[in-house]
């Protein structure tokens, strides 16, 4: 089974990288992996950062993916600041006409790319941290680091703020009717943080946030997350890879079918 290759990039730049072979995953790494490590990867995901990322849900009975990535955009546009034109769009179906949405800066994009770029990485996948966290039914999930905290109060819905500010936001989420019980992950040096709402469990001094973000992305029930190179960010390696993988799955049937042959010859014989 090929390798999956997971990063998380940070809002100043740095990476963070983990492998992963089914259900098995190396500890995090600081920095870019390294060229063998990618080479081994059958797919690369990148974790992004959730500020830079607004989550949503609409309504659209498009039938084709072009006229979903046609109307997506005017569905959502009273939700957003900024012009159509500097914004990038991606969609995962849900059920029925139910659509979630994420939407990213295009000049975020081309940053995150660029950067991505100058460490060798090529993404197959490019995801906002929150659509990773893990929300169990009827419940809320949060993550709290040194420097900032991440909740997903619903598949489609997160912030992210300051640990400090952290209960002011759950508070005003509980109060905008917003919140289930909360699952926390904490993966600070320090007491858990007093927090105005229920909450389910709470698990303190915790290491290791990549490898967290990376077992939950790959649970089996886990639900459809958008994928940001959509579009005019499309990977165009994909389509190389995937001509690579037919090519050789066509070699191995001649030498399949070669192989009856001389069988056949020996048989004649």
């Amino acid at each position: 089974m090929s390798d999956r290759l997971l990063l998380r990039l940070a809002a100043d730049g740095a990476l963070t990288w983990l492998r992963q072979a089914g259900a098995a995953a190396s500890a995090s790494n600081v920095g870019a992996p390294p060229s063998s490590a990618l080479a081994a990867a059958g797919e690369v995901v990148v974790f992004v950062p959730s500020e830079d990322v607004w989550l949503g849900e609409t309504r659209l009975a498009a039938r084709s993916r072009a006229q979903l990535a046609q109307a997506l955009p005017f569905a959502v546009e009273d939700q957003l600041l900024g012009t159509l034109e500097e914004l990038h769009f991606a969609a995962a179906r849900g059920d029925g006409d139910h659509v979630g949405v994420a939407v990213v800066a295009k000049e975020r994009m081309r940053a995150w790319l660029a950067r991505l770029a100058e460490a060798g990485v090529r993404a197959d996948v490019l995801v906002p941290e929150s659509l990773a966290l893990p929300l169990a039914p009827g419940r809320a999930g949060a993550l709290i680091e040194d420097a900032r905290a991440v909740v997903r109060l619903a598949p489609w819905s997160a912030f992210a703020c300051m640990p400090a500010e952290l209960p002011s936001w759950l508070a005003q989420a509980e109060a905008g009717g917003a919140l289930a019980p909360l699952d926390v992950q904490d993966f600070r040096d320090a007491p858990a943080l007093a927090l105005p709402v229920e909450v389910a469990s709470y698990r303190e001094r915790q290491c290791d946030p990549l490898a967290a973000l990376a077992a939950a992305w790959s649970a089996p029930q886990r639900a459809p997350a958008a994928n940001l190179l959509d579009g005019e960010f499309a990977p165009a390696h994909g389509a190389a890879r995937g001509a690579r993988a037919w090519r050789r799955a066509g070699a191995l049937a001649a030498a399949v079918a070669l192989l009856a042959l001389l069988n056949l010859g020996a048989d004649v014989l």
